[in-house]
């Protein structure tokens, strides 16, 4: 072996809790994971992109599970040495792969921030050359739709049988959560609100799974909301949730709007407003 690089994929909260995971999306979130880190990783080696794992300069293999929560993980093998390899291939592929992901899924980020680390890498990938940089920015765009499969593979279990999933390499850690994974699998006529306040009215609340149903203060009398509790005070004995359906009054919350044909479908309750 030449050269090794190493990234972490941890999945926390639900079953990942008590070291365990759904098999059938584990694996269906690994197979979305190789293919996203190999291509990403002969880009990174190459420039160049091809989707077919038998063309690339490198294998993607992964490490036995560990139990903080459920960790994996994966190992980049590289067929041969390359120039780039031995000082910026790491930061470069951790960059794409963040870049892509946060991409794909809408995540709240600095959009600016992203962008220009990603450019950054990109001059540097190229040689500092203009046409070639905005070649490979072309392919980067590219990526983030052929590999849309893929993303929605890496997603399986999040929501299924973990809270979040979490991709760490020793140059930064990207969380993603169930509303990342809704904004994934959106039809394009759909979207996802940014951070708002709403004043909700709890009428059914799952501790265990972080699900509730309510309704907007302001429009009791229209349909309840099936809604997404992602705030950790949710754990808390006396939680602000459960005392408010207790009680019977609205709580103001933070949370991102599933909007469906002008209608919200969804809240994803981040914390308490005020």
């Amino acid at each position: 072996m030449d050269l090794e690089y190493t990234i972490t994929i941890r999945f926390d909260g639900l079953d990942a809790e008590d070291h365990e995971i759904d098999l059938f999306t584990l694996g269906e979130s690994l197979q979305g994971l190789a293919r996203i880190a190999g291509t990403v990783g002969h880009f990174a080696a190459t420039q160049e992109y091809s989707r077919y794992f038998r063309s690339h300069e490198l294998k993607v293999l992964a490490k036995e599970p560990r139990e903080n929560c459920f960790s994996i993980d994966v190992v980049f093998e590289f067929i041969r040495q390359h120039q780039i390899l031995a000082g910026t291939f790491p930061a470069a592929l951790t960059g794409l792969i963040a870049w892509l992901l946060h991409r794909a899924t809408k995540k709240d980020t600095p959009g600016a921030d992203l962008s220009a680390k990603l450019l950054e890498t990109l001059r540097e990938l190229a040689g500092q050359n203009a046409e070639q940089t905005a070649r490979l920015h072309g392919i980067m765009e590219r990526m983030v739709v052929d590999l849309r499969p893929s993303f929605k593979q890496a997603f399986a279990p999040v929501g299924v049988s973990c809270r979040t999933l979490t991709i760490i390499t020793p140059q930064r850690s990207d969380t993603f959560d169930e509303t990342d994974k809704a904004s994934l699998l959106l039809p394009i006529n759909d979207e996802i609100t940014e951070l708002q306040d709403w004043v909700v009215l709890i009428t059914e609340l799952d501790l265990e799974r972080g699900t509730c149903k309510a309704r907007l203060a302001a429009d009791p009398d229209e349909k309840r909301i099936n809604s997404i509790i992602t705030d950790p005070l949710l754990k808390q004995h006396n939680n602000p949730y459960s005392l408010a359906m207790a009680a019977g009054e609205p709580l103001p919350v933070r949370a991102k709007a599933h909007i469906q044909d002008g209608s919200i479908k969804r809240l994803y309750i981040s914390d308490v407003g005020i």
